[in-house]
């Protein structure tokens, strides 16, 4: 026990005996005086141990007598029963005055009593140990001013107020003036009690999601039962903002306080649409399964015969997988029936099921869900999310991986969807297989000794394919032809390849490329011919099949450099570095017949013929016709430039790319028939500035073209008219963003990036989209960024021949997004581009976010294109008070 306990039980053990005693402490010094038997003492609080029991004292008492602690005898001492099971621990920052006859103490300044696992703080706090009752009030500083204000800690039970008093025994209290915080709100109470640890009664309620001592809003009960953890009650409630009341009256206000998930009903939005009728929006109910699974059903009805469903699962074992499943149906109708504005009912579904497996749970593998895919209406018709809408394709995957650590194998199972909304592609891999072994170097010694030998460069490695696969359009999905044209087959592919340095200077590389396909079936056509017609059948013949491919290839590369230096200027150096590469190609002709891969029909009674391929649906292809020897070149250039710099204080130089890249490529094919030369290419991109990209690309091609049949003649240009090449296509893309970062220095309250934002996605009447369980937010306004711009520019040029006139085909777009700050609180966004092909304005969005502290004021206007519609809403940031709103909104579908 510390010297201070000490004293103070000792101060207990005097009054018990009726010994008067005065104590005083101050900050940093403790004394003590006594009178005992009529005589005055002083003693040393932090050196001695006081014994003044007058009729037991074993040693006669002196002035200043200083009592060795090993000697002094206390006789056995029976406690109350009243007395505390456990000690009470205090502490002040300013001073400690002990009231022997009063039997409490005062302490100011900072103070804090501590009684197993409630804290109570205060600038002055009055401890009875009599009743075992503790007071708290606020306290002065040095200026005269209130410091010090009152809390109450009680395990996760926290409230502030201006005078709280507690005991220790009853576990019971009162507070006057009381703050508490109550999950997401605060509840300010004239007059609160607590009957025990989890029940609170409270007088002159106000229930606000604001933490500001004085609230912008709240609403307002009579009289309040707070139940921890679960609820509170208050009758009756009327809304306050700003301290003017509202007409939204009701008799009695229940307030959640749950801190886990709970199964209950969830409450609809209502509304009216010109094209939809009246509605109820989103109710529905909220299933808490286990700690594990929770399943969210919520519906949408429509007077005019319209409805909606969709449901929500997620789940999550820890240290095993989680995820979740979402399922959307909508059945919508526009207008009445037997009447002009009436439309058919468009029934649209959606899924998206996600899945994701702890790395830990499966040992050197693992397993992936994504799906995602439905309707091709389904976005257009439910949400108007512009990244949403706009976007016109869906992947899914499902996949299994597997590896061996220390060994090259590795495998993967997976099934793929690809689809595509615009054209109503459908495709599905199910399944596709894959292994492979990484590359091998056969012939590298375990144990080197000396330089790496030329043989030891010789790698290879293999790769299994195996897959299954559906093209169709989205609506023959599911008939007899789709499956009849189904492809598959299994692919392996060998490579072989070896690079060696010559002279230091160049890389030779050369290799050998070898690949075999297997095929269940193949493609007989044969002529028919009757007395009264004639025919080609084609036959399926079902049977193993191999195709079989190879070619060898060698290529020579190395690196040029090339500098430039300046005495004088700027400009102190231009360094050029060129990357040239020749390469050398032979394949066979395995169009050939004693390769037995393609056949030749005859057409009909004139003998003309055909040549056919007997894997048309082979998913892997076939060979490939024509000998292909020939030589290719490449040429890789960057360009950079040396300038001073004042802000480089070492070297005092900077670089600034030119040109980050410019390729240039061809390919002569020695031993083709016709047309050898292939069409050069030539591919580039840098970076103008900071904030500014450029690409390019472009496609020019050296033979002649028939005018009149848009086709390519085997003449070389520069040969027959001068002209070198003819450009074929060439695009230009520059974008960039651009943003001035907050003020520095700025308070970080100012440029809170916390500060929420309603939905993006709204449903089909304009409601802002929310966590169907709880309501909460599908993201935030970043209020950081003052203002940032982004910018797309794409450019696209085709030339071609069309009734003999030289005829170009351009696609031009620019797209732009603005997002600004007014002020810290106001946030504006403008998203819209310019489409100059079709000379139209492209979907705009504006967004203005406004940050109003406990509320939130939004605007979403869609003035342009298919979804045009607008949406106004007022409401409260807090989840549990996602109700109090004011909305006002035009849906896209009540545009005429």
């Amino acid at each position: 026990m510390t010297c201070k306990k000490s004293v103070f039980c000792l101060y207990l053990l005097t009054a018990l005996l009726g010994t008067p005693f005065v104590y005083a402490q101050k900050s940093g010094s403790l004394e003590m005086d006594a009178t005992v038997f009529d005589k005055p003492f002083k003693y040393s609080a932090d050196s001695i141990l006081f014994n003044a029991l007058k009729d037991s004292a074993r040693i006669p008492l002196t002035e200043n007598y200083l009592l060795d602690e090993e000697v002094v005898i206390i006789p056995d001492i029976k406690f109350s029963k009243d007395t505390l099971d456990t000690p009470v621990d205090y502490s002040a920052r300013d001073s400690i005055i002990y009231d022997i006859q009063g039997k409490q103490m005062i302490l100011y300044g900072d103070a804090v009593v501590k009684y197993e696992d409630v804290t109570v703080l205060g600038g002055i706090i009055i401890f009875n140990w009599g009743n075992s009752e503790v007071q708290a009030k606020w306290g002065l500083d040095s200026a005269g001013n209130p410091a010090g204000k009152p809390e109450f800690q009680q395990a996760e039970n926290v409230f502030q107020a201006d005078d709280l008093r507690f005991n220790f025994k009853s576990k019971k209290g009162k507070s006057i003036g009381a703050v508490t915080k109550a999950n997401e709100g605060f509840l300010h109470t004239s007059e609160i009690k607590n009957v025990n640890e989890s029940v609170f009664f409270g007088r002159s309620a106000r229930y606000t999601t604001c933490e500001y001592d004085h609230p912008h809003f709240y609403i307002e009960v009579g009289k309040a039962k707070i139940i921890k953890d679960k609820l509170i009650l208050g009758q009756p409630a009327n809304l306050v903002i700003e301290d003017t009341r509202t007409p939204l009256f009701l008799p009695f206000g229940v307030f959640p306080m749950l801190k886990k998930r709970t199964t209950g009903l969830i409450l609809p939005r209502y509304g009216e649409s010109q094209q939809l009728g009246f509605f109820l929006q989103g109710m529905g109910y909220y299933w808490s399964i286990n700690e594990q699974l929770d399943l969210t059903v919520t519906g949408d009805i429509y007077s005019l015969g319209s409805w909606g469903l969709k449901t929500d699962l997620n789940y999550n074992k820890r240290y095993k997988f989680a995820g979740s499943l979402n399922l959307g149906f909508s059945n919508l109708q526009q207008g009445e029936r037997r009447t002009p504005s009436f439309t058919k009912p468009s029934r649209e579904f959606f899924v998206n099921w996600g899945l994701r497996m702890d790395p830990k749970r499966l040992y050197n593998s693992n397993l992936s869900v994504s799906v995602y895919a439905g309707t091709r209406s389904y976005h257009q018709v439910n949400i108007s999310d512009a990244q949403t809408f706009l976007n016109n394709t869906y992947r899914s995957t499902i996949g299994y991986q597997k590896w061996w650590p220390g060994k090259p194998f590795r495998l993967s199972v997976s099934a793929n969807h690809n689809q595509n909304t615009q054209t109503r592609d459908f495709n599905v891999q199910l399944p596709q297989f894959n292994f492979n072994i990484s590359r091998i170097n056969p012939f590298q010694r375990k144990v080197p000794t000396g330089g790496r030998k030329w043989y030891e460069n010789i790698g290879f490695s293999y790769n299994f394919d195996g897959q299954n696969q559906i093209n169709t359009k989205d609506s023959l999905l599911f008939t007899k032809e789709t499956f009849t044209n189904m492809q598959n087959g299994f692919r392996h592919t060998v490579p072989v390849n070896a690079s060696f340095n010559i002279f230091k200077f160049l890389v030779f590389s050369t290799g050998f490329d070898y690949t075999e396909r297997w095929y269940l079936e193949r493609l007989e056509r044969s002529y028919v011919q009757t007395p009264d017609t004639f025919f080609v059948e084609d036959k399926t013949v079902k049977g193993f099949n191999m195709v079989r491919d190879f070619g060898v290839n060698a290529s020579l590369s190395t690196r040029l450099y090339g500098m430039f230096q300046f005495k004088k200027g700027k400009l102190k150096a231009i360094r050029h570095v060129m990357t040239p590469s020749i390469n050398f190609n032979y394949r066979p002709d395995f169009g050939l017949e004693k390769w037995g891969y393609y056949g030749v029909v005859q057409l009909d009674s004139t003998g003309r013929t055909q040549t056919y391929s007997k894997f048309p649906t082979g998913i892997y292809g076939n060979a490939s016709r024509g000998a292909v020897g020939g030589m290719g070149f490449n040429i890789n250039n960057n360009i950079e430039i040396k300038v001073k710099s004042k802000k480089d204080t070492i070297k005092g130089e900077k670089k600034i790319p030119i040109l980050e890249n410019l390729s240039i490529n061809g390919f002569y094919n020695f031993i083709a028939d016709s047309f050898q030369l292939s069409p050069f290419r030539l591919s580039g991109n840098t970076r103008i500035s900071q904030f500014l990209a450029l690409n390019f690309s472009g496609s020019f091609d050296p033979y002649e073209y028939d005018r009149q049949t848009n086709r390519r003649l085997n003449q070389i240009g520069i040969l027959t008219n001068g002209k070198w090449l003819r450009m074929t296509n060439f695009s230009v893309n520059l974008n960039g963003t651009w943003q001035r970062n907050p003020p520095d220095g700025g308070p970080p309250d100012e440029y809170d990036p916390r500060v929420m934002l309603p939905p993006q996605q709204t449903d089909i009447n304009g409601y802002f989209l929310q966590d169907a369980a709880f309501g909460a937010p599908l993201g935030y306004v970043n209020f950081s960024v003052p203002i940032s711009v982004n910018y797309n520019y794409s450019f696209n040029i085709n030339k071609f021949y069309r009734n003999g006139k030289d005829t170009a085909s351009i696609t031009q777009t620019l797209s732009a997004g603005v997002n600004f700050s007014l002020t810290p609180k106001w946030k504006i966004s403008v998203n819209s581009g310019y489409d100059f092909t079709n000379k139209e304005i492209s979907r705009t969005d504006i967004s203005v976010f406004r940050d109003l502290h406990c509320w939130q004021l939004a605007f979403n206007w869609v003035p342009l294109g298919f979804q045009r519609s607008f949406s106004l809403e007022l409401n409260v940031k807090a989840q549990m008070l996602r109700d109090l709103r004011l909305n006002k909104r035009k849906s896209w579908f009540d545009y005429e």
